[in-house]
Formats: structure tokens, C-alpha cells, sequence
């Protein structure tokens, strides 16, 4: 009867009907059947009723399923799968849900920026506690949640504060949602006072719920790691083997060598820290690794996916050390990889290097003897990037925000992340290894796990290109399929440094997230057929499987044995869990950009517009600092919100993105993770 009422109603010219009137639809005489089957495909959220007792699909009644991303000020915006673009949900509609629940929203309007609706039921909630500092107004005890969760205050009752006091960070299970903006709760754990050394970033790791402690299994398995058989390994130690990273980095998985072989032609090696041989499949130390999917970096240290005996220890290429890898060996010409060798290996570093070291050897053209060959790396690198550009590889050069702390983890400034040729030098060889490995797995037709980027939607990309036009960019108009070469000749085709950083910006938001997935469909940022995570296996799971799937499909050593679905379910695991890891690394930067203003309320600079909404309008600074100029300020100074071109207008003065604002900073919120804005301000900008 299941699939007779579903057929029934995906009929093109089906009116939603009664459970009698269904009943007859199907010539069935069981009515209690009937309604019993109606409940059981409402409840798994395939049909809907009305107020009347009227039962249809979802969609008869603009009813669709979602997943809710929470914004501080009490909105939210709904992802549905079949929508290009999110349904808006304003404060007023929430109906009880918070970030990340799954909820039935009903679309009541399409708007020039989306449609609108409203939340007609919390299917399925994510959060059932939340992290806060707890507070005390008058005789009532709250904890005020930060981020997202600004807009929502959860009281608790004295019976239930547990020996908070104010100030305390806490865990508190909701009891009752209420409205989604005011609930209620008891106090499950006290965290410590919020003005502790890191209490800020550890509060923010409990609210990810992201585990960053190892069980005593896990401990007691690295007492216990397996031996291992060095005649499987090729003896590469005497080889001029180096690494490079960052100043700061421990945790070293990848080490190169080059050789120059005639003027067109150089063997390239790389060699990546061969974990899989101490994480074994099934072991419990294989299973945190699992979960974790990924090492988290935060501005005052790192959660590590494996635990530090290994991340900088045994598995780290530390110099002059004998370590186990796996390597990938190439012959270059011309910047075409015409041979390629695979095996296992073990090095000893010569040298640990860093990034900022080897670019200073480079600008003053002085690196030392016994390291010329980083003189052939570059010169082979250049090649490759060139070769990469040709292609329509994209390279939006955005800098990452780098928070300096002092002793006691309080921010004191924001620099952007230096990326000059090392650094440069570094991503392509890895980004070719990375394409060597997808390729051999992908010819031999087994199961595998890609990296995998799929074109950005039409119709972003036409609104990225109208905005270019009014800056008098002319722009083809967009074809049916979107290339790499499209997107990189638009973004080159800026002339001014601020628009190309601006559009740079946009455009990476604009592009599909990269995931990992069984189904190769290429990578579209790097223009690459197949693509694969190779080369960092300390640090993200995706790689150490790569590896277990090398040694058993190139190497014979049956190292793993996963269909493809049970591949697939590992894509789907790591690919969720980078988005928490991203989030939370994303929000502890916020944090402590917020932490770095706070001392700047009252002081003025001159930024650009980054973003527009009917909320307000979101100004960039130099120093990478976003903030908020809200829609009761622009009202103030007689701004207007257009929908239709999505700007504020003012007579003549039109604010679209990528117009330069003078700005004052007027409140910088820790627990909010946000920056405040006021129009203009006095001439003593920064």
C-alpha cells in the first residue's frame, strides 16, 4: 500500500485528499491501513497533511526538508537539496529549531536574493546541550551561548545550576526549547572561569563536541605497535633527502628530492610518512583516527589526529632519523610526468627546512652547496605552475589570517599568513604526487577514494560576472558548462589590487566544496582529471587510507579490503567531519579577531565592502577583520535597501560589494564572534 499511495500522489494532476477519499483512490475497503500507512510516510517526512486532514507529497505544499544554518543575530537560512539557492527564515519563524537540526520549512514567497519561508516542525535535533558562560540577572540564573547561538538564552533554575557561578563556562542540556530563542536547561559540567588561559578556544572545542583526548585503548595500543619488516623497504637514507614546513610545524609528513637528469627533464621524489604501517586497520588507534578524520589547528596548538607519540615522533621525518614512507618517484619532462615508480622506502633527512628560511635563500640567490638542488626544485616547480595555469588551474591567492598571542593566549594582532616561493614550491610537487596516485589507481578501475571539486552553479557565477560588469569588466556571457579557463581569465581580467583580492574572495565562496568521494569526477580548482590525498597521512584520514589502498592494489600487500559502498560511507564520514573541523577552526580565528578589536572601539579605518544583505552591510579591513554595519545605521544615514540590485542606496551614493567605506568600530564580541561597524567616523584612520 506504500508504494500505491506514493504513486497516487506523484501524479500530475493528484489534489491532496482525505484518508477516505485515498482510500477510494486505491479501491482498498481497509481504511485503518490507510491511515496507518499515511502516519508511517508522514513520519519518515514523505507527505504532509493539512489543517483540513488533506494528505499530498511535501512539495504540493511548498513543505521541504532541511537542514538549518543558525546566524547570530536570530535567523536562519535552510539548505535543501533541490534548491539553488537557501530559504531564508526570519527571527519570528524559527519555531524552537537551532543550528544544524533537520526541519520541514515551508516556502511562503521567492524573493530577487531566495525564497522565504517559515519552520513548520524540528524533525530531527542536533543540539540537545550547549556550552556558555553562565551569568546571573536579579534572582534568575541564564547562560548566554556563543556564536551562532548568540541570539538564544537558556535559563536555568537554582535547583538545577549545579554550583555554577557567574562567570563559569558550562555544558548545559536543554530541557526545553521553547521558542529556539529562549529555553531551558540545567548546568551538566562546569568548564572553568571563561577569563582562564584558553578557556576561550576550549570553550569552543566542547561546543564542537570534537574529542581531543585519547582513551586508555588508544594509549595502550602505542606501547604495543607492530614491528615492522625493513626488508620491504627500499634504503633511500644516504639520498639527499629534505623537508620543509613552518617554522612552527612538529609534524613533518612529507620530504622531496630533485635531481636534474638533462635541461627538459628531472626526477622528482617524494616521500610521505608511512603511518599505515604503525595504524593498522580495525585497531583502535585506527578507529580514533577515524573519527577525528582530521588534525585541527587552532591558534594556540593543534587536537591532533594521532596521538603525539606518533605525530611527532615515530611517524614524523624529522632529520636524522630513520624513518619508514612511501614514495612516489618521478621523471619530469617538460612538465609531464612520463614515468613514475611507487614503493616504500626508508629516508634520513638531511635537513629540516623552513618555508621562511628557503625563501630568504632564494631572494638573496645564496642557498647553500650541499642544498643546490633546491635551486632545480624551483626552477622544475616553475614549470609545473605554468603548465598547472594553462590548464585553467585556479589559484584565488586569498591570505589566511594568522593570529599572534601572547604568554597568556590574548590576541595582540592579525597578519596575514606569508605564502612566497617555498610555500609555492611545496603545494605543486605535492599537488602533482597527489595526481600521480589518482591516476595509477584510476587505470586499474578499483575502488578508490578521490578528491573531487565539481563546477560552481550558473547562476553564482552570473552574479559574480554582473557585479565584474559594473566595475567595467567586459565578461562572455556564461555557457552551459563552466570551465576552469572561464573563471581564471574573468578573475585576471581585474585590473586594480583591491578588486582582485575582493573577486578572489567572492569567487572562492562562490565555488563547490571540495569532498572526497568513490566517484571520480575530477577537481575542478586544479583543472585535473583525477585527484586524490596523499601526502599529509599524520594529519587527515583520507590519505592514510589512500595509502593502505596503494599497498594493496600497487604494492600486493593486502592492506585493506572495503567495497565501494563501505569506501563510500568513509567519504561520507571524513567529508562531514572536515566541515565541523573547518567550522571550529574557522570560529576560533573569529574569536580571536573579535579578542584583537576590542581594543580598537572608538578607532577608525578604511575598508571595502565584502558583503550585502537587508541586515546590514559587511566591511573588510586591511587587517582581515570583517564586520557588520547594521541596516539601523545605514537607515540612520538615510540608506535604502534595494532588493532587486541587492544594494543601499543613497541619492547618489550606491553601496555594492567592493566599494571603499570609511568605517568606526563600535563593539567587539568574544562570545558573539563578531565586529561592529558605524558609517564614517574622523580622520584618524588606520
Amino acid at each position: 500500500m506504500r508504494d500505491e499511495i506514493l504513486a497516487l500522489m506523484s501524479e500530475p494532476d493528484y489534489k491532496a485528499l482525505v484518508p477516505r477519499d485515498i482510500m477510494k483512490a486505491l479501491h482498498s475497503e481497509n481504511l485503518t491501513s490507510v491511515i496507518k500507512t499515511l502516519n508511517e510516510l508522514e513520519d519518515e517526512c514523505l507527505i504532509i497533511h493539512d489543517r483540513g486532514g488533506h494528505y499530498a507529497l511535501l512539495a504540493y505544499f511548498d513543505v521541504y526538508l532541511g537542514v538549518i544554518d543558525m546566524k547570530e543575530a536570530g535567523f536562519g537560512f535552510v539548505k535543501v537539496d533541490s534548491f539553488t539557492k537557501d530559504v531564508y527564515i526570519p527571527y519570528n519563524d524559527i519555531l524552537g529549531a537551532l543550528d544544524g537540526d533537520t526541519v520541514l520549512v515551508q516556502v511562503l514567497r521567492d524573493t530577487p536574493r531566495g525564497p522565504e519561508g517559515t519552520i513548520i516542525d524540528v524533525v530531527e535535533r542536533k543540539t540537545r546541550s550547549l556550552i556558555g558562560v553562565f551569568q546571573k540577572k536579579g534572582s534568575h540564573y541564564f547562560i548566554a551561548p556563543s556564536g551562532k547561538l548568540t541570539s538564544v538564552t537558556v535559563e536555568v533554575m537554582p535547583k538545577n545550576i549545579n554550583q555554577a557561578v557567574p562567570g563559569d563556562v558550562v555544558k548545559v542540556i536543554i530541557t526545553n526549547f521553547g521558542d529556539g530563542h529562549y529555553l531551558k536547561g540545567k548546568v551538566d559540567k562546569i568548564l572553568g572561569q571563561f577569563d582562564d588561559v584558553g578557556m576561550d578556544i576550549k570553550l569552543l572545542v566542547e561546543e564542537s563536541m570534537i574529542s581531543h583526548t585519547f582513551n586508555d585503548q588508544v594509549m595502550q595500543e602505542l606501547q604495543e605497535l607492530p614491528s615492522i619488516d625493513d626488508t620491504m623497504y627500499r634504503d633511500l637514507r644516504d639520498k639527499m633527502i629534505v623537508t620543509i614546513d613552518g617554522a612552527d610545524a612538529k609534524d613533518f609528513d612529507d620530504a622531496i628530492s630533485v635531481v636534474k637528469l638533462d635541461e627538459e627533464t628531472y626526477e622528482l621524489g617524494v616521500y610521505i610518512a608511512d603511518v599505515s604501517a604503525y595504524v593498522k586497520e580495525g585497531s583502535a588507534l585506527d578507529q580514533e583516527a577515524y573519527t577525528r578524520s582530521f588534525s585541527c589547528y587552532l591558534p594556540n596548538g593543534v587536537i591532533p589526529m594521532l596521538p603525539f607519540m606518533l605525530s611527532d615522533d615515530l611517524c614524523s621525518l624529522v632529520p636524522g632519523e630513520d624513518r619508514y614512507t612511501l614514495a612516489c618517484q618521478m621523471t619530469i619532462k617538460n612538465g609531464e610526468v612520463v614515468d613514475s615508480d611507487i614503493f616504500q622506502s626508508i629516508i634520513k633527512s638531511k635537513a629540516r627546512l623552513t618555508y621562511e628560511q628557503v625563501n630568504k635563500w632564494f631572494v638573496e640567490e645564496n642557498v647553500p652547496e650541499e642544498l643546490k638542488m633546491l635551486n632545480d626544485a624551483k626552477t622544475l616547480c616553475e614549470v609545473l605552475a605554468k603548465k598547472r595555469h594553462q590548464a585553467g588551474s585556479l589559484d584565488f591567492d586569498v591570505p589566511e589570517a594568522k593570529i599572534i598571542l601572547d604568554a597568556n593566549e590574548v590576541a595582540i594582532d592579525v597578519v596575514p599568513r606569508e605564502r612566497g616561493i617555498s610555500e609555492q614550491m611545496i603545494e605543486e610537487m605535492m599537488i602533482l604526487c597527489n595526481e600521480t596516485i589518482a591516476e595509477r589507481l584510476m587505470y586499474l578501475d578499483v575502488p578508490f577514494l578521490y578528491r573531487v571539486h565539481d563546477e560552481p552553479e550558473k547562476a553564482k557565477i552570473t552574479d559574480i560576472i554582473s557585479l565584474a560588469r559594473q566595475f567595467g569588466v567586459m565578461v562572455p556571457k556564461v555557457q552551459n558548462k563552466i570551465h576552469p579557463l572561464f573563471v581564471q581569465h574573468l578573475l585576471e581580467s581585474l585590473q586594480e589590487e583591491d578588486q582582485q583580492a575582493l573577486f578572489n574572495h567572492l569567487m572562492l565562496r562562490a565555488m563547490a566544496k571540495a569532498k572526497y568521494s568513490v566517484q571520480n569526477i575530477g577537481h575542478f580548482g586544479l583543472a585535473l582529471d583525477s585527484y586524490t590525498h596523499f601526502t599529509s597521512p599524520i594529519r587527515r584520514y583520507s590519505d592514510l587510507i589512500v595509502h593502505r589502498l596503494v599497498k594493496t592494489y600497487l604494492l600486493g600487500q593486502n592492506e585493506i579490503d572495503l567495497s565501494e559502498e563501505e569506501l563510500d560511507r568513509v567519504a561520507e564520514q571524513i567529508s562531514s567531519q572536515e566541515k565541523r573541523i573547518e567550522s571550529l577552526e574557522r570560529s576560533a580565528v573569529d574569536m580571536k579577531k573579535a579578542e584583537f578589536m576590542q581594543n580598537k572601539i572608538g578607532k577608525c579605518y578604511n575598508g571595502i565592502t565584502s558583503g550585502i544583505q537587508k541586515w546590514g552591510v559587511y566591511v573588510e579591513l586591511p587587517n582581515m577583520v570583517e564586520g557588520l554595519i547594521s541596516s539601523a545605521d545605514l537607515i540612520r544615514h538615510g540608506f535604502v535597501y534595494n532588493e532587486n540590485e541587492n544594494s543601499w542606496r543613497k541619492k547618489d551614493t550606491v553601496l555594492r560589494i567592493g566599494k571603499h567605506v570609511k568605517v568606526k568600530v563600535v563593539d567587539a564580541s568574544k562570545v558573539r564572534r563578531t565586529v561592529d561597524f558605524v558609517l564614517g567616523g574622523n580622520d584618524d584612520e588606520e
